[in-house]
Formats: C-alpha cells, structure tokens, sequence
C-alpha cells in the first residue's frame, strides 16, 4: 500500500514510514515500563483484584475481577495496577486481540493470569497506547513473533519492548484517544442492544415454543410448563418430514469437486449468524454427488448438525448437499420450515443429550427420528411464531452488520490517525 504522506510538506521518513515533522518514533519501552514488578512488601490482609484470562474482553474491556485477600494469590501471578495496559502474550488470545486498561480494581491492585504482558504508561496517554496496543499491525506482527511449540506459542517480551511506533506530543495524543473512542463506543452500545435482543429472543421461545404465550385466535395459553396446549401435539421428527443424512466423495478425485451443487459442513453452519444460508465454500459436480452418500435438499429444508457441533442448524435457501456430520429435514406441507428451525435450537440441550461416541459425539438417525418437537397442529400458528422470531433474528443479523461497519471504519481510522495522514485540531 502506497504511504500517502510520502513527500507531503511537514513530513519526514523514518523507519515506520512517513509521519509528521514533529512526531518522533518511539519504542514500547520509551514511554512504558514493561512488566513491572511487584512491590516487595504488600500488606497479606488487603484486598485485591484477581483477573484470570476469561474475564478480559476481545473487545478491550476488562469485565470483572473476583476480590480477593493478598495473602490468598500465589506469588508466580502477574502483577499490576489501575492504569496499567494488559495485553495477552498466548495463542489465539494474542491475536483475537484480549487485552484492557486495569480499572477500579480493589486498593488499586491486580493480579492476574500468567498468559498477561503489563504496560505503565510513564511517557504517554495511557488510551492512546492502549489504542496501539489493539492496532492490526501490533496484533498481526507480534504473531509473526511468537515464540514456542505449536499451540503455547506466546509474544516475547522483547517484542513489546522493542515495537515501534509514530508518536505525536502528548495533546495530539489525546485526541486520538478521544477520536478512537468514540467508535469504540459506538460498537459496545451496538452490542449491547444485540445483547438485548438475544435476551428478548431467548424469552420468547421459552413462551412461545411451549403455549405459555399464544396469539389472539388460537386459543388459550397453559399455565404451568409440561401441560399440553390446546391444538398442540407432540411429533416425532419423522412425523414432520423425511430424514436424509450427508456424505463425502473422495477428496483426491477433481471429477467430484468444483461444480454447482452447493455442499456444505458443520464448520460453515457454526460461524453463519442468521437462519438462512444461502451459499458454500466448496462444490460438488452431479458425478460427485451420485459417488457419494449425500442427498441434494430441495430449498427450505432444515439442516442440522449431529456430529461435534451438536444442535446448529439452518435453512438452505437453495438446493445444497452436506457432509456426514448432518441429519437432514425436509418438511411436509403441514409443518412450517421456520417453526421447526426454532423448535430444533430450543430443544438443542435434548438433542445433546442423544449423542453417543468415544472420539466426538454424535447423534445417531434413529435417536434423531424418534426425538419429539412440540407445536401448533395449525400451520397458521406455526408462522406467526416463526416470523416474530425471525423479525428479532433480522433485527440482530442488521446490528452485526453495523458493529461490520464500525469496525472496518475504525481501523481505516486508526491507520490514518497513527501514521499522521489525518491530524485532529488541537
């Protein structure tokens, strides 16, 4: 990518690029004491915070920590204070971005995981730093870094140290921090409305998906959970439509593979977000899909996984094939597709409790046909249902498009305020 400050009046080069006159490249260690240790004496009765590595955030937010009494933590964990930057030093952490700014902990005090670095601004703004800190370039550097064995590789200490960085006077500092966390603002008030819309969706399938709620019409909601509601039945999945299951051609013949019949695995299914999907990764050619043991779904057929990822499912919105990890609905004309996707994820802990195996578990076809859903016998109910769900999954699906959008204007942000190609007013 082609630096845009290159030649600009008031630039100058330096060996992070072309950055402002004024500004001066700075190492880690310039302006924060790295790995700071811990006081000799710290009095055995007061109160601390511990922070163990599940209780920061990837998004830069220190969650909670659990009060505890000095003399109670072993002397090995890392130690630290409010104001100082935490960042992740083991794989994935590191590069899924784990990392705050300790805050309001008890006395002032912290200690913590073993898997943290620590920064003590000395010389800086503390969020400008932990801006830097949570840069792509950091992030995607360190892991080139890393040092150890396959999965406890881990960012040396030499590496926070020695990491460069364009750095402006301390007020223009602060306005950057200023700027950046405005966006990051913007994306935690963002998930917290998706936060409470999956709360508001996991309420309502409890009401809905059992007639503890009913629309007007349809006759009368049940008090007490278990009781059978009016114009309700309970079907084996058999009885809402015929199971297929998945397969896979041999992976070493081309003559099976990169045609136009969508195949889809568990791993896709787990990462989509919506009920719908709509595309694949890879493809099968019809001589493919006539080696294999897998059937071509007709649109709107429910597909669920039952190997490993126990319980996801989604709707294919065109015809699709999938691997063996699947047990596959295609519903009769009396049952809703929409109603029987929510009834599959509501009941997900039921069929958890089917799976079988040594190595992963798995649900068997047999188990999965005998397994009994809840419903409306009306298809009628059965939409009505399933669009309000649907309605609140849109209104997440459009939330999770917007934290998109803020995070990819965010970091073509940061680039510019980082490198000086955009300078705040000071």
């Amino acid at each position: 990518m082609t630096d845009r400050n290159v030649k600009r009046p008031g630039y100058k080069q330096t060996k992070v690029g072309w950055i402002p006159e004024e500004w001066e490249v700075k190492r880690f260690k310039d302006l924060a004491i790295v790995n700071p240790r811990k006081p000799r004496e710290l009095s055995d009765g007061i109160k601390v915070g511990f922070v163990p590595m599940a209780n920061v955030s990837e998004s830069g937010r220190l969650t909670e920590y659990d009060e505890v009494e000095c003399k109670n933590v072993n002397s090995g964990y890392t130690y630290f204070e409010d104001g100082d930057i935490l960042i992740a030093k083991i794989t994935p952490s590191f590069e899924n971005g784990k990392g705050c700014i300790a805050d309001n902990l008890p006395n002032g005090i912290g200690f913590g995981s073993t898997e943290f670095h620590v920064l003590r601004p000395q010389k800086v703004n503390t969020e400008f730093l932990h801006f830097q800190t949570r840069y792509y370039k950091f992030r995607i550097k360190g892991g080139l870094n890393m040092t150890g064995t396959a999965g406890q590789k881990r960012v040396p200490t030499d590496y926070i140290k020695n990491y460069k960085i364009p750095t402006p006077p301390l007020i223009e500092q602060k306005k950057i921090a200023e700027i950046l966390s405005t966006w990051y603002r913007a994306i935690k008030q963002t998930q917290k409305l998706i936060d409470a819309k999956q709360r508001l969706k996991k309420g309502l399938m409890q009401q809905l998906l059992t007639g503890r709620m009913r629309f007007p019409g349809f006759g009368a909601q049940v008090e007490k959970a278990g009781e059978l509601p009016e114009g309700w039945e309970e079907k084996r999945i058999n009885q809402i439509g015929k199971v297929v299951s998945g397969g896979t051609p041999a992976s070493d013949d081309e003559r099976y593979w990169g045609g136009n019949i969508a195949w889809v695995t568990p791993n896709e299914v787990t990462q989509i977000k919506r009920p719908y999907i709509g595309s694949t990764k890879r493809t099968l050619t019809k001589l493919g899909l006539k080696n294999s043991s897998a059937h071509l779904l007709p649109p709107n057929s429910i597909i669920v996984c039952t190997r490993a990822t126990i319980g996801d499912c989604v709707i294919n919105t065109i015809p699709m094939a999938t691997n063996q990890g699947f047990k596959n609905i295609k519903p009769n004309s009396q049952h809703d597709e929409k109603y029987i996707y929510y009834s599959i994820i509501f009941n997900k802990k039921k069929l958890l409790r089917l799976g079988a195996g040594s190595t992963f578990l798995e649900v068997s076809r047999r188990d999965f046909e005998k397994m009994q859903l809840l419903g409306p016998i009306k298809l009628t109910e059965q939409i009505k249902i399933s669009e309000l769900l649907l309605e609140i999954d849109n209104h997440i699906l459009l939330l999770d498009k917007r934290i998109e959008y803020y995070l990819q204007q965010k970091n073509g942000l940061m680039q510019k305020l980082f490198n000086g190609e955009i300078r705040p007013k000071v």
